[in-house]
């Protein structure tokens, strides 16, 4: 199952040709755009296709236009988005404002096409990617869909090498330990030179 953003593509048909653009615009921005001339099944009712789609997806865009407000298509689109609790982002493609829609778009914040479309992309993406829960890192960051694994390199490493001076403190513990026992450095010592004595016939 994919976890990429949906969104559902509330359009006129006039407006076909924008929202195929924006459909595979989206799709480089890794959202999946619901576009009902192009996602609805062969042999499936259009009606229920529509209904399927705004269920499963986590936003509604409307290409918000002239036509558009006058669509009972695209009413009955966001009526139901409303119905299911759905976010509508609605961007408006022609400065006009909206009255057969003006009782569903009333409390929403424009995205305004028409006027700057690098950064009306850029807003759009981000208020899906918001609504859809995807969190957004720093470039560099590792990501939900990055695999973070150790370099085999890292894991081939030789050990260190330590050089050691003479002095006592930079050495290891157990170059030292027998430096802190005299008592039994002298006993080995005493036992070493009875067994030469006893070799050589002294004792």
């Amino acid at each position: 199952m994919s976890l990429a953003p949906k969104v559902f593509l509330s359009h006129h048909s006039s407006q076909h040709v924008v929202a195929k653009h924006l459909k595979d615009v989206l799709a480089k921005h890794g959202i999946e755009a619901w576009l009902a001339s192009e996602d609805v099944p062969p042999g499936q009712p259009f009606d229920v296709a529509v209904t399927e789609a705004i269920e499963q997806t986590d936003a509604i865009v409307l290409l918000f236009c002239a036509e558009a407000d006058k669509s009972r298509h695209v009413k009955r689109e966001i009526s139901m988005a409303e119905s299911h609790s759905k976010l509508i982002l609605p961007v408006r493609l022609e400065k006009i404002a909206p009255q057969g829609l003006a009782y569903w778009l009333q409390d929403y914040q424009w995205v305004e096409w028409f006027e700057r479309r690098d950064e009306a992309l850029e807003r759009l993406v981000g208020a899906i990617r918001k609504v859809a829960g995807v969190v957004e890192l720093p470039e560099g960051n590792a990501t939900s869909s990055t695999l973070v694994t150790t370099p085999t390199s890292a894991l081939e490493a030789p050990r260190p090498t330590v050089s050691y001076s003479s002095d006592k403190s930079t050495r290891p513990d157990y170059e030292t330990d027998w430096e802190r026992h005299p008592v039994v450095v002298g006993i080995m010592t005493i036992v070493v030179l009875l067994i030469a004595a006893w070799l050589q016939g002294w004792i």
